[in-house]
């Protein structure tokens, strides 16, 4: 498990992880998981799908509720809906830098 997530649970603040990558997941090892089938960083579904989001948020929080195990993983039955392509992908993450307001960073690996 995470340090910050080991040392939150310690505290006594119940934690679930919400993702859609499993080999991450399996490495994380967070306490309570939610897995959703859905491009990276797109947890929660399609930008500005706010009741879908909700139902994904409201789903995630009863596993708080109903976690049986430790380490337990909770696959949500929600489908993307059409073919991920980077494209779109690249489109979308424009569109909401620009919308937001955010300067664009450029990655670089580390020397």
């Amino acid at each position: 498990m995470g340090l910050i997530a080991r040392g939150v649970e310690e505290a006594g603040i119940t934690t679930v992880y919400l993702g859609s990558c499993l080999d991450i997941m399996d490495l994380v090892k967070a306490p309570r998981m939610v897995f959703v089938d859905f491009p990276l960083g797109r947890q929660c579904g399609k930008p500005n799908d706010v009741k879908f989001q909700m139902n994904i948020i409201k789903d995630t929080l009863k596993v708080l509720e109903t976690a049986q195990t430790p380490g337990q993983m909770v696959e949500l039955p929600y489908e993307w809906g059409e073919l991920f392509d980077w494209e779109s992908f690249r489109r979308d993450v424009a569109q909401m830098i620009q919308e937001e307001g955010i300067p664009s960073q450029d990655w670089k690996p580390k020397k």
